[in-house]
């Protein structure tokens, strides 16, 4: 996309910097931030990360093709014909340099970054389908990948770093993208990902247990999340839903623009929302958005009461930028849900499977709480789940203890077990079950093995709700990465039983 090279002294214009040697005028073709991916004409911007230094690996940038180094520390011995330059704070001159790079694209663009632990990705793709039924082409990028048009591409990151990040915007742009909706995480803030980028509106879903790992507190979690809002111009929009625990009030105060709501239920929000009412084909409610007289209804096919909020956002971002009510409701109506969220699969045997992408203590606490709210009469509520390795050991136990409160059956299964022992994560989860649900709770390690256990156990009126991974079609054990989908274990599944249930099975349901 970078067809001209771009000249160092341009890039980095505006930045602290101090040139060690070299010339300021070499011609930028590429960016890189790792050495590995380094070729002639690059310039390496070496970034302090938690598990690695990029200043390490300098030498091998160098020996490479690197045509210029970006540093904190210079390097002890440079080759001639490479220019170094330091500067106070890499990451947030890599995500200058990577945006005036490729053409600094979000300025042509409008982005939209959704932020919060749950209902990022289910916002982003209702925002989509309510600016594009406007006429607004528009892009996502979020957890389930990068989208434009009829084209998507897959991401390693809810965020990509920005040299990523901003070839994508401009590939959107060159698309003919006019917005693109961005799911923002707490990492991406933390790291100063998007610290380049002109954002048009900010949404905020919720905040939640999550990454304490990483943040260390809640606290410090809920500040990386506000950064999104401090990045707002005062020219942009910010929405933010309110659920009464002041966290959505805490994000507006960081905005500057004057435009900013509350979205919740009650009388302190500006949007408030009210009858809610969920069942097996959707959700329906109705709104009230600011200077209107009426409460509007909304219907979804999205399931889950949780899902109107984030739809609510959407609503109240299309109606800041002018789009007619009606557009409104049948963008609403017609959207579908992201894969792997709250996604149905029917079993033969008249159980419903559930698969979604819950892994925080809320928000499999909303899950469950939404499956159960489908049940049948005499239905019972089956929950196959583990958690991931290497990651936030301390949310393990109270997820234990929702699954038992809230599920009839669980059973408890691998995540992504990384390089962590897979029985130390389980019984971390079995810790938080109370004693008197020992009895309900089966331990089965290996998952496609959990699935099919779990949907023999299932029958008609049950729902088998399949948490943790969702959109995901891999397993990370160890140093392998294994394919592996739970929709199309389930979906495997579900062709067994069709052709191997008997004729008087059938007849039952």
């Amino acid at each position: 996309m970078v067809s001209v090279p771009v000249p160092l002294a341009l890039l980095l214009q505006g930045l602290p910097y101090e040139c060690l040697c070299g010339s300021m005028e070499i011609g930028i073709d590429a960016l890189c931030d790792d050495s590995r991916q380094c070729r002639p004409g690059a310039l390496f911007v070496a970034v302090r990360g938690h598990a690695h230094d990029g200043h390490r690996f300098i030498a091998e940038a160098i020996r490479n093709g690197a045509r210029g180094v970006l540093c904190e520390e210079p390097p002890t011995q440079v080759p001639d014909g490479c220019t170094v330059v330091c500067t106070p704070d890499t990451r947030t001159a890599l995500a200058v340099v990577a945006h005036r790079f490729f053409g600094e694209p979000s300025r042509a663009l409008r982005i939209i970054g959704v932020t919060g632990t749950n209902g990022k990705t289910t916002t982003t793709f209702f925002v989509r389908r309510v600016l594009e039924k406007a006429g607004i082409p528009t892009g996502v990028i979020g957890t389930t990948g990068a989208y434009c048009g009829d084209e998507r591409r897959a991401l390693r990151h809810t965020t990509p770093t920005p040299i990523e990040f901003c070839s994508l915007l401009a590939w959107m742009r060159e698309r003919g993208s006019h917005a693109v909706v961005v799911e923002v995480s707490s990492h991406a803030l933390d790291q100063r990902r998007v610290e380049a980028i002109h954002f048009a509106a900010g949404l905020f879903t919720n905040l939640s247990h999550d990454h304490l790992d990483y943040h260390g507190t809640l606290e410090a979690y809920a500040q990386a999340k506000r950064h999104l809002f401090e990045l707002l111009p005062p020219d942009a929009v910010a929405f933010a839903c309110d659920s009464g625990d002041g966290w959505g009030t805490f994000m507006l105060a960081a905005a500057r623009c004057r435009m900013r709501y509350r979205v919740g239920i009650g009388t302190e929000a500006d949007i408030p929302l009210r009858h809610l009412q969920a069942s097996r084909t959707g959700i329906r409610w109705e709104m009230c958005l600011p200077n209107c007289a009426e409460w509007i209804p909304f219907q979804s096919r999205l399931l889950g009461e949780y899902n109107a909020f984030n739809a609510a956002l959407a609503v109240a971002l299309g109606w800041s930028w002018g789009v007619e009510l009606r557009l409104l409701q049948e963008a609403i109506a017609e959207a579908e849900p992201p894969p792997g969220r709250m996604e149905p699969i029917a079993l033969p045997n008249g159980a419903l499977a559930l698969v979604d992408y819950a892994h925080t203590p809320d928000a499999l606490q909303r899950v469950l709480q939404a499956a159960r709210c489908l049940l049948s009469a005499g239905g019972r509520l089956i929950c196959v789940f583990g958690c991931g390795g290497e990651r936030d050991r301390a949310k393990r136990p109270p997820m234990g203890a929702i699954a038992a409160q809230w599920a009839d059956i669980v059973v408890l299964t691998n995540d992504n077990p990384r390089h962590e022992p897979p029985e130390r994560i389980l019984e971390d989860i079995r810790s938080g079950i109370p004693p008197e649900a020992a009895a309900r709770v089966l331990v089965i390690p290996e998952r496609s093995e959990a699935l099919w256990t779990a949907a023999q156990m299932s029958a008609a009126g049950d729902i088998l709700l399949v948490a943790g991974k969702g959109h995901e079609e891999y397993q990370v054990l160890g140093d392998r990465v294994v394919p592996f989908s739970d929709r199309e274990a389930l979906r495997t599944i579900a062709q067994w039983m069709r052709e191997h249930m008997s004729v008087s099975d059938t007849a039952q349901q």
